[in-house]
């Protein structure tokens, strides 16, 4: 499936969230990542960054 993901975090955090989104994702803009993903591969990439 094409995933679109924004996100919106304390600047303590955005670089630990960018790092594990460009694992999955693609960047396209500061917070905004998107690409072909699997729903697998979707639930695991949210569940880190829980």
């Amino acid at each position: 499936m094409y995933v679109i993901i924004t996100y919106d975090v304390s600047e303590k955090r955005v670089g630990k969230v960018c790092r594990k989104l460009k694992e999955y994702l693609t960047w396209t803009q500061n917070s905004v990542f998107e690409g072909e993903v699997s729903k697998t591969q979707l639930l695991k990439c949210l569940a880190e960054l829980e």
